[in-house]
């Protein structure tokens, strides 16, 4: 099987009115959230597409569009649109500045309109997928930087994407699982390996995806978590404050996450080898 453009166009409009837009969640619609890249990753996949290492970001998505048979037809320009045109979107000056709510993707419906998992739906119960005239969203939005990919007709790709080591996320193992301060936090005891205290290494459950070990692939199961679990960081949700303190022999670095709780220190050098070990 390959990825089918139509497939991916009819994932969206089969969601309509059922999810609810969230960074925080699933991703993909498993729970009833998701965010724009998870649910555009998910649908390749199950049109057809490859098997994916995880749910990709905006930032993290091309190796798997070109996985997929997608070629780049338009960066920064009009276009002739299709049906099944992908559009990725960054408010930096490429993708790879496109993290978190700095970037945004969807999929061609017809040659006007847009559909996607949209996070200016303001999180709404049910209202994440929309639509909207593309010329339209363009201008409203206004990205500074946007990218077209369309799937070669002749692609008929179907071999997984090989694992390497800058796109195999690290598996965490799950020490401890404790509800602290008014949310369950995660303890592993190889990033604050002495001197934990769960306000400053406590790591909110929110902020991570829980993984099969041995694949490195997200559970169906995100809401289980249990001592012994595994779980990796997804890196649209992290930064690198690039702050570092020694505390009990250990250089503990400051990173943000995405959840309210915001701030969390673990022994690593950076976010790279936070995410991808």
């Amino acid at each position: 099987m390959a990825a089918n453009d139509k497939q991916v166009v009819g994932w969206f409009d089969v969601r309509k009115g059922l999810l609810t837009y969230s960074m925080y969640g699933s991703r993909n619609g498993a729970d009833g959230t998701a965010d724009c890249s998870g649910s555009i990753t998910q649908s390749i996949k199950d049109s057809g597409g490859v098997p994916y290492g995880y749910l990709y970001s905006t930032v993290t998505l091309e190796p798997y569009l070109k996985a997929n048979g997608y070629e780049k037809i338009a960066v920064n320009h009009e276009w002739n649109a299709l049906e099944g045109d992908i559009v990725m979107m960054s408010w930096g000056r490429s993708m790879a500045d496109s993290a978190g709510a700095g970037g945004h993707v969807g999929v061609m419906k017809n040659p006007y309109y847009f559909i996607s998992v949209d996070y200016w739906t303001g999180g709404q119960k049910g209202t994440a997928v929309s639509e909207h005239n593309i010329d339209y969203y363009l201008n409203v939005n206004r990205p500074s930087y946007f990218e077209v990919w369309r799937l070669k007709k002749d692609s008929g790709s179907n071999k997984p994407i090989p694992p390497t080591p800058n796109k195999r996320r690290h598996g965490y193992k799950v020490d401890d699982i404790q509800f602290i301060n008014g949310l369950w936090q995660i303890r592993c005891n190889s990033l604050a390996p002495a001197g934990f205290d769960w306000t400053d290494n406590g790591i909110n459950a929110t902020d991570v995806d829980m993984i099969d070990p041995n694949t490195g692939a997200m559970l169906a199961d995100q809401e289980t978590i249990r001592p012994g679990m595994y779980f990796a960081f997804n890196e649209s949700r992290v930064s690198d404050t690039e702050e570092v303190v020694k505390d009990h022999g250990y250089n503990y670095r400051k990173f943000n996450f995405a959840s309210p709780t915001g701030v969390v220190w673990l022994v690593r050098d950076s976010k790279q080898q936070l995410v991808y070990g």
